[in-house]
């Protein structure tokens, strides 16, 4: 399809000189490309149209520009490289782990502290002392006799607890034995023997012990089932009094008391008797010697009586009533309390030589 030439419309120089530029990039574009597409035009209508406006460029340039650069890319390599490896993570656990620790240490102290002090020996003396005296003991005789070694028996071995009584024996001088509670002047009886007995059953465990200072005793019973039978089968009674003794006659004071159980471990029960008591046939001299009671006498009243005390009224309360002062109820603390406050302890400073 051919253009038909006309002459270019007056009065408009810029577009005339873009339309030779384009036509001008055109055709070199097709110069360099190659062959050049033939493009073929549809068959005209029957009823052919006016003739269009053709439209006259302006003369090329002269001289003429140089073409545009087209630029060639290297042929693909051969054969082709492999496609680029993506890495895929593996799954993140269930669990995620704790974040790490990180530890921040404190600050170094200020002012810094002195340098170690390193002990610096003194030069050795110049005349060197004396070697070590060393002592050589006689040889040991031809017929030495051995050591004596001694060996201890083995600690008992209990199978049941060890039941252990103590308690204090008196000796009242001025026994009342008729009314026991009015007696007076005891003291603690050194030297008596007293007699413990627990039954299990009908098979009675017997063990006898006997008064040191301050009248106490310690009596041990071993073997007798205390699990089974308890301090309820146990008693204490006295057994004899001191050599010599004028305080020789038992008493009723505490005769067949229940024993209360002091201490108890895995190895054995301490139970603990209320007081036993001895006393003279005859009561001794110092008991008629008892003072009667002091009774004191209060002086008579005076003469004239003091006024009576002077009894204060108060006023009557206000009416109406006050309100009751208003109590504040605060409300009640959170179900699960909240953790306490996490206070991180720093390490103790180096030590300043």
């Amino acid at each position: 399809m051919k253009a038909q030439v006309g002459n270019p419309p007056r009065g408009h120089p810029l577009l005339t000189l873009a339309v030779a530029i384009a036509i001008l990039f055109a055709s070199n574009m097709a110069t360099v490309s190659g062959d050049s597409y033939d493009y073929k035009s549809p068959p005209p209508h029957s009823s052919s149209p006016p003739s269009p406006y053709v439209y006259k460029s302006p003369p090329p340039p002269s001289p003429s520009p140089p073409p545009p650069y087209v630029y060639k890319s290297p042929p693909s390599p051969s054969p082709s490289p492999p496609p680029p490896y993506k890495y895929v993570s593996p799954p993140p656990p269930e669990k995620s782990p704790p974040p790490p620790y990180f530890y921040k240490s404190p600050p170094p102290p200020s002012p810094s502290p002195p340098p170690s002090y390193h002990y610096a020996s003194p030069p050795p003396p110049n005349k060197s002392p004396p070697p070590l005296y060393y002592y050589k003991s006689p040889p040991p005789p031809s017929k030495s006799p051995p050591p004596y070694y001694y060996k201890s028996p083995p600690p008992p071995y209990y199978d049941e607890l060890v039941v252990e009584v103590v308690g204090q024996v008196y000796c009242y001088k001025c026994y009342d034995w008729k009314d026991t509670v009015d007696s007076h002047v005891k003291k603690l009886l050194e030297g008596a023997t007293v007699k413990v007995t627990c039954m299990a059953g009908s098979k009675a465990y017997v063990a006898y012990g006997e008064t040191k200072s301050y009248g106490k005793y310690i009596v041990v019973v071993e073997g007798f089932p205390y699990s089974k039978y308890g301090a309820e089968a146990c008693k204490v009674e006295l057994d004899a009094a001191p050599k010599g003794s004028t305080c020789n006659i038992p008493t009723e004071l505490n005769k067949g008391a229940k024993l209360k159980v002091e201490s108890m471990s895995h190895e054995e029960v301490v139970l603990m008797a209320k007081p036993l008591a001895f006393a003279p046939e005859k009561p001794s001299d110092e008991c008629n010697k008892h003072t009667p009671p002091y009774y004191y006498k209060s002086p008579p009243p005076p003469m004239k009586s003091p006024p009576p005390s002077y009894v204060y009224k108060s006023p009557p309360p206000p009416s109406p009533s006050p309100p009751p002062p208003y109590v504040y109820k605060s409300p009640p603390p959170p179900m699960k309390s909240p953790p306490p406050p996490y206070h991180y302890t720093s390490p103790p400073p180096p030590p300043i030589y």
